[in-house]
């Protein structure tokens, strides 16, 4: 399955419906769903964040800002599939197979949330106990690994990962478990949308998504919480507008599976698996040493020369001509919530 993806400040962000985004999901690999403040605040200074994101083999545009923002700066309109929507329709999509115990692995923030998780969960038709979850650790910002997580997933081996925790963090431990497991399971990083579907946090309706108006929904909520957070969120296009520079920078340095930095031929390598398809269908990752136009290698190869750009990435060459997918997002009915969560 090809697609066809918007380039903004070197990441590859999907470009499709919904449905499409489910069924690439099915693949495998790493599925995140950058946040407006990750991005503002964590994108120009983290390189690890910064390769998570780069190397991620599907992005999901979350951030409503970040859809306004470029649109005004570049005139182009990305195809925005928040979170919250891609995880309430996978959800809704999975399938019966899927649903079973053993197929799925849920990683919580924290006891507490992860009981009343698995309860709606199971309300959902999803198999899933307590063997299938594990509450994580408090993370270091500055390493972010789980050899205890790696080998219980080898072990149980399921299809679907969904890593149920704060931006910044789930993207790293992700991209850590991808490069250390023995099989290619799909890792779902989509944070909190769970927790806005089991009634833990503040109910987004259907319609404030689709206008961009969750995060106002968020601060009004709990303003102590999220409002700082979504004020530091304002530079963003300051960061969009030097994003070429540091997207550059972070492709520069490739990493190794092993986490040490400086190693081309580690990005070489993947590069060539995606072509010769077997990494399924990871053509997609963009590790910024893409092979250039010009047939010649160099880590500025997929990456915008502006800011600006309005160049889209084409994953499949026979498919250069064709027209782009309608700008769509999800569509049906998200899982039903907790009556307490809907009142």
């Amino acid at each position: 399955m090809t697609s066809i993806t918007d380039n903004v400040i070197g990441i590859n962000f999907f470009h499709g419906t919904c449905a499409e985004a489910i069924e690439r999901a099915s693949q495998g690999g790493l599925v995140v769903a950058p946040s407006g403040p990750g991005l503002a605040q964590d994108w120009p200074r983290d390189p690890v964040y910064q390769r998570a994101l780069l190397t991620a083999d599907m992005v999901l545009a979350d951030s409503g800002y970040l859809a306004l923002c470029w649109q005004v700066m570049s005139s182009v309109r990305l195809t925005r599939i928040s979170g919250l929507n891609f995880f309430g329709e996978l959800i809704r999509r999975l399938k019966p197979e899927d649903r079973t115990k053993g197929r799925t692995f849920w990683v919580m923030p924290n006891e507490k949330e992860g009981a009343i998780n698995l309860q709606w969960l199971g309300s959902q038709g999803i198999e899933a106990g307590q063997d299938d979850s594990y509450n994580a650790p408090k993370y270091s910002r500055d390493s972010i690994a789980d050899p205890a997580l790696a080998a219980i997933l080898n072990e149980r081996r399921p299809a679907w990962v969904f890593l149920n925790l704060g931006g910044g963090v789930q993207e790293q431990l992700g991209y850590w478990l991808r490069e250390h497991l023995d099989y290619r399971p799909t890792i779902i990083c989509t944070g909190a949308a769970i927790a806005f579907l089991s009634g833990q946090q503040a109910s987004i309706p259907m319609w404030a998504d689709r206008l961009y108006l969750g995060w106002l929904i968020r601060s009004l909520r709990d303003p102590k919480r999220h409002g700082s957070r979504y004020w530091n969120t304002l530079h963003l296009p300051l960061v969009l507008w030097h994003g070429s520079e540091t997207a550059r920078a972070a492709a520069n340095t490739c990493l190794s599976p092993s986490g040490e930095y400086g190693s081309p031929s580690y990005a070489t390598e993947r590069r060539a698996e995606a072509t010769s398809g077997n990494l399924g269908n990871a053509g997609s990752l963009n590790f910024g040493c893409a092979a250039t136009p010009g047939g010649g290698d160099g880590p500025e190869a997929d990456l915008p020369r502006h800011p600006f750009s309005r160049r889209r990435s084409r994953l499949d060459a026979g498919r250069k001509g064709q027209a782009r997918l309608p700008e769509t997002v999800c569509d049906g009915t998200w899982p039903q919530q907790p009556a307490h969560a809907r009142a």
